[in-house]
């Protein structure tokens, strides 16, 4: 049996149902939210955003490079 195709795509057009949920949110923040000035002395904290980084690579890593290293699954798991 053949699966549905849109334009050509096959499974890969599941991810495009975002794109429409996407565009709707964007639009209602755009019209719900409201515009606050910035206030004065705020900067970006570039510590912080190195250390969730580092804490973000540390959980996603393993699960997006361990199959390349040749870690074993489920080993002390």
């Amino acid at each position: 049996m053949e699966a549905a195709s849109l334009a050509g795509l096959g499974w890969r057009a599941v991810f495009f149902v975002n794109v429409p949920f996407g565009l709707i949110i964007m639009s209602a923040a755009l019209r719900i939210m409201p515009s606050v000035p910035r206030r004065a002395g705020t900067r970006l904290d570039v510590a912080g955003a190195i250390v969730l980084f580092a804490g973000l690579l540390c959980l996603i890593g393993p699960l997006l490079f361990g199959h390349d290293v040749h870690w074993a699954h489920g080993s002390g798991w």
